[in-house]
């Protein structure tokens, strides 16, 4: 299985699962400079307040819980992580043949670090820490185009222009890379290294794919005799 392979190689280079809600707040998307009315799905029947919409993006959901953690080991001289998570997206208005709205299967992943570690283990930008995770699990195939200039895409609203690239392979465009926009740090209270990616799973298992191998003949034909 594709999504357990990028478990587990994510998991050996030392960043950590989490889940989360697929359904999350107006407010988070709002700090996350993302407009949920024509974004993101309303579930008028909601569970709970706080879960009214249906998220185009796994990235704000991950942002959510940076500050808890980062404060949680306040002093601590190794107060850095990376935490990842697999899940489904739908952005309102992209529908399929069926007019139903399409499901996407994304991998998202964030490196954060206060400034006391980031300094201490010269951990260099966050960005490249971000890019290594992700050139690992791309097997280095990846290209990239420097983000200039803010857009409303829910994908790209978040990161900093400048600072971030669009993921292509082949020239296929398969996500985001990045550090966040100056509103988004400030407003989830985020230290200032801190930079992630996400990216269409589908898309980077049919152009980068899992490893394969054929295995030796069970008898080897004879060459001469």
């Amino acid at each position: 299985d594709y999504k357990y392979e990028l478990r587990d190689k994510l998991s050996r280079a030392g960043a950590n699962e989490v889940l989360t809600y697929s359904f999350v707040h107006r407010d988070l998307l709002k700090k996350s400079n993302i407009d949920a009315d024509s974004t993101s799905y309303h579930i008028r029947n909601a569970i709970s307040p706080d879960l009214q919409y249906y998220r185009p993006t796994i990235t704000p959901s991950l942002l959510s819980k940076i500050h808890s953690n980062i404060k949680a080991e306040a002093g601590s001289s190794d107060n850095k992580f990376a935490i990842f998570e697999i899940g489904k997206t739908h952005r309102k208005g992209l529908v399929d043949t069926d007019g139903l709205p399409v499901c996407t299967d994304v991998l998202a992943l964030v490196v954060s670090a206060d400034d006391k570690s980031a300094e201490n283990h010269r951990l260099g930008t966050a960005y490249y820490l971000a890019k290594k995770y992700l050139d690992m699990i791309a097997k280095g195939r990846v290209g990239y185009n420097r983000l200039d200039s803010i857009t409303d895409q829910p994908l790209y609203a978040l990161f900093a222009p400048g600072r971030s690239a669009i993921i292509h392979i082949d020239n296929e465009e398969i996500g985001v890379i990045g550090e966040f926009n100056q509103q988004t740090i400030k407003k989830l209270k985020l230290p200032q290294y801190s930079a992630g990616f996400e990216l269409d799973i589908e898309k980077l298992q049919k152009l980068v794919g899992t490893n394969s191998y054929e295995p030796l003949a069970e008898f080897p034909p004879i060459k001469q005799d």
